[in-house]
């Protein structure tokens, strides 16, 4: 096999290459980063709990349907961060990374909503709801790569078409839960 064709074939397939960066010189500054890493760490699960906690409160006060809360409010809430690093990956037009990002969050989601009741035996318990949210994620998640998986990527017309099929799934979701 021709080793040009190979290279050429891993930086299309996995884009550009990971940049280093300088290594920390003592253990003070080593120390400084994984303090930051914990408090980081930390800010993010209180603010997360704090977020779900608020959402529910207010959403019982309001008479607001769980469902509408977890697949719209709470969906947007821990997807700000996901958010934020694709955007900072748009703007370093650091594609592959995006599309990592976005996928892997994907991926997660799926485990955590879909294989772990499943491994505890409740999938039989899905609504015809969660099938149609389990639908609806994975086409959404092909089109993306569809759309976003050309040799010159997508642009803001295939980002608007996810944007229409997300408002979709939310007027869905709030019929059904009406």
């Amino acid at each position: 096999s021709d080793p040009k064709l190979e290279s050429r074939f891993i930086r299309r397939s996995f884009g550009e290459g990971h940049r280093r960066t300088e290594p920390l010189d003592s253990r003070r500054e080593t120390a400084r980063v994984v303090v930051a890493l914990l408090l980081a760490l930390t800010l993010i699960v209180a603010g997360s709990v704090g977020a779900v906690r608020a959402a529910t409160d207010l959403a019982h006060a309001w008479s607001v349907p769980d469902v509408l809360v977890g697949t719209i409010v709470l969906a947007v809430l821990t997807s700000l961060p996901n958010a934020w690093t694709g955007v900072r990956f748009g703007l370093q037009r650091r594609g592959s990374a995006l599309m990592s990002e976005t996928l892997n969050s994907n991926s997660i989601n799926i485990a955590a909503g879909l294989a772990l009741p499943a491994a505890l035996g409740s999938l039989g318990a899905f609504s015809g709801l969660d099938v149609f949210d389990l639908a609806w994620l994975i086409g959404m998640t092909a089109a993306a790569l569809v759309l976003f998986g050309r040799r010159g990527g997508a642009g803001r017309p295939a980002g608007a078409f996810l944007i229409v099929l997300y408002a979709v799934f939310v007027a869905v979701q709030a019929v059904r839960s009406a």
